[in-house]
This record gives C-alpha cells, structure tokens and sequence, in this order.
C-alpha cells in the first residue's frame, strides 16, 4: 500500500472513531471546525501525516480542503449511506426508494 493511502485509510478511521460518530456532525460549526482541523493535521503530522518529500505545504491545505469535502459529502451518518449495497441490507434497512414493486402489487 503507498504512503498516501496509508495515511487516508489512518485518517478516516480516526474520524470515524472521533469526530463522524457526533449526531448531525455536519449541522454544527464547531463540529464542522473541528472535523476540518483534525484533517488538516493529520494530514500536516510529522507521523501520521502525507509524505513531506512529496508534498508541499500548499498540496498539503490542497488536499485537507478535498478530503473535508469529500467527508462532508459521503458521511452525513455512520456508517456512510453511499459506500453500502442496498442490495447486502435486509429490505427493513433499506431506503424507501430502493424497493420495488412485483407485478401486480403496485397500487397507484
């Protein structure tokens, strides 16, 4: 696995044990802050963080910038509704919209 990615799975396992487990993380500021400043220094940590031979400081704000976005986007709740198969979930698990109907059993 390369350094990168490494570090992205590290990063997301720290959120998901931390900051992503808050209810309606996304709805609050200093939540919304506080997911933003943990990527930014994960991903600037001389440890856990991107490689510096790699990476400057500018690619570094880059990329907490996308990957908060991303975040943002994908995990509203854990676990994320857009990494699941609605297909693998039992049907009193899955959304409304992804049932169907049988012929014959649609009632308009």
């Amino acid at each position: 696995m390369s350094a990168s990615k490494e570090v992205a799975v590290e990063l997301l396992k720290t959120l998901k044990a931390e900051k992503l487990k808050i209810d309606h993380w996304r709805e609050k500021e200093s939540t919304r802050d506080a997911v933003r400043l943990t990527i930014r220094d994960f991903l600037w940590s001389d440890t856990t963080g991107l490689p510096l031979a790699s990476y400057t400081e500018t690619d570094v704000h880059l990329k907490a910038d996308e990957v908060f976005q991303h975040v943002f986007r994908v995990y509203p709740t854990l676990p994320s509704p857009y990494y699941g198969l609605p297909a693998q979930m039992p049907p009193s698990r899955r959304a409304p919209w992804t049932a169907y109907s049988r012929p014959g059993t649609h009632t308009a």
